[in-house]
Parts: structure tokens; C-alpha cells; sequence
């Protein structure tokens, strides 16, 4: 299989995000626009993976696994990449008990749309695929670290054994950062508000409340 490794930001790139110091959010709770700065990385680092219950029948919640593993040490942050393999739906909980991709209201099976909350908002192989995924995280440390449950829709697979297992990988880099403080680079720190030098837009996790630019 022909993998195309995705596109990881540079170092000495710029990225954004609107909340709290996330990595200090005991004595900097305050909610605004901050912005970090990416030192060296290493990487990419590779994690496939494959959820432990084998399921025969369509639209079948099959659990949730979540990735400890991919917590980074004290003064590293990923950016990671999740690729799908046919066949699963992914629901994304980032940090492990708040749900991304989702509705602003609630959906629910409505005569005669039908329509249920497990297969909206989630990350598939056509939005994601194993071989280039596409669907893209950052994690900080401190137990930040994402969630997935599954579900396997058995009748889109053609072709394949309809007993199958939910699995898909993450490409990860792990980077150094530094925080932009405006005390510390306020001529940077306003560049970059006024977005004279070029930020990219990403959350921690839960809701980005930013218009992206």
C-alpha cells in the first residue's frame, strides 16, 4: 500500500488557538487568542491500530479506545494525523470526555430522515484514508490526549470479509514550543495578532470559538 505522509507544520512555524493556557491553566485561566511557536521535531512517528471486537453486523457500535500512549512528555506537543481504514466510523472525543465534530444541536433519529448522532460528526475513510489521511489533532500534555469510538457500517465494505475489526493509525510529530508571551515578544506577539506574520488555526480539543481566517 502506498502511503502519502501528511503535510506537518515546519519548525519555526507559527500556530494559534483561542482558551486558556493549556499549559498552565491553573495561574492563566483567561479565555483569549494565543500563540505558539515550533521549535525542532521529531518524527513522523507511526501507531496503528485496531479496536479489540470483532463485529459480523452492520452499523455496529464496537467500543472506545482511548490513547494514552500518545500523551507527549512535559515540554513536547504532537501534531497527529488519523487515518482510516474502510469500513469505520470514528467518533473523536478530544480531551477524552469532550466529543469534536459535533452538532451544535442534538441529533437524533427523526421519522422519516432517520438520521442518528453516531454517524454525524465522525471521521471516515472518504474524509480520512489510511493511505493519506487528512483529519488532524494537536495534543498537549497533561492527560490531553484523544479518545475514539467506533462504529462499523458492514454493508458500504464490497468485497472484504464483512467480519472485520475497526482499526486505522495515527501519524504523529512530536515537537519543542515555545509560548509567545506579549510581555516577553510583544512586537511579534502584535505581528501575529494582526496576522502580519502568518499563524495557523488549531484547537486542543472541545470547540474552536475563533473564525478561521
Amino acid at each position: 500500500m502506498s502511503v502519502v505522509i501528511p503535510q506537518f507544520r515546519e519548525p519555526g512555524s507559527y500556530i494559534r488557538y483561542y482558551g486558556l493556557n493549556i499549559f498552565n491553566p491553573v495561574d492563566d485561566p483567561q479565555l483569549k487568542i494565543r500563540f505558539i511557536r515550533l521549535l525542532d521535531r521529531e518524527g513522523p512517528l507511526r501507531y496503528p491500530f485496531k479496536l479489540s471486537t470483532t463485529v459480523v453486523a452492520q452499523d455496529t457500535l464496537v467500543g472506545e479506545v482511548t490513547f494514552s500512549d500518545l500523551e507527549p512528555a512535559r515540554g513536547h506537543l504532537y501534531q497527529a494525523f488519523l487515518g482510516v481504514h474502510p469500513g469505520a466510523y470514528f467518533i473523536v472525543s478530544m480531551p477524552q470526555d469532550a466529543r469534536i465534530l459535533k452538532w451544535d444541536i442534538v441529533v437524533a433519529p427523526v421519522a422519516p430522515l432517520q438520521v442518528s448522532e453516531s454517524v454525524t460528526g465522525v471521521v471516515t475513510y472518504k474524509e480520512s484514508p489510511v493511505e493519506s489521511p487528512q483529519f488532524e489533532l494537536w495534543i498537549p500534555p497533561g492527560k490531553q490526549y484523544p479518545k475514539l469510538d467506533a462504529l462499523i457500517r458492514a454493508h458500504e465494505l464490497v468485497g472484504v470479509p464483512k467480519s472485520i475489526r475497526a482499526a486505522g493509525i495515527w501519524y504523529a510529530m512530536r515537537y519543542r514550543y515555545t509560548l509567545i508571551e506579549p510581555k516577553a515578544e510583544s512586537e511579534i506577539y502584535d505581528m501575529l495578532s494582526k496576522h502580519k506574520i502568518p499563524s495557523h488555526p488549531m484547537t486542543f480539543g472541545g470547540t474552536s470559538r475563533e473564525t478561521v481566517r
